[in-house]
């Protein structure tokens, strides 16, 4: 039953499919480390951006407070109203979250996992 005629092309095609598989697995793992790397940096300079942009924040809210104390003629008034202006803002971001943050996000993954240009 065993034929050499046959077995020779049929091993040589079980070897050729075993390598095919093989190579789809690492383009797959290369496809997933570079979509995985693209995130990360991306999410690396989104925090960058996010903590110079807080930093910046931060430093003109604290001019301001201190700008509106010597007008009021206290730094603690100027500190107070920079704190109610603060407190609706994070109320309004709070409301505005998932239009603001959540959807972007789930744009900005869906760009990245399913872009065309591979």
């Amino acid at each position: 039953m065993h034929n050499p005629q046959i077995n020779g092309p049929v091993d040589d095609l079980k070897e050729k499919v075993l390598d095919y598989v093989d190579l789809k697995v690492e383009e797959a793992k290369l496809k997933a480390t570079k979509k995985g790397a693209k995130i990360m940096g991306r999410a690396l300079s989104v925090m960058l951006l996010m903590l110079v942009i807080s930093l910046t924040i931060l430093f003109m809210l604290v001019t301001v407070a201190y700008l509106l104390g010597n007008l009021l003629g206290s730094p603690a008034y100027g500190f107070a109203i920079m704190t109610g202006v603060l407190l609706i803002a994070v109320l309004v971001i709070a409301l505005c979250q998932k239009k603001m943050f959540i959807n972007n996000s789930v744009r900005f993954l869906i760009d990245i996992f399913f872009e065309e240009n591979e």
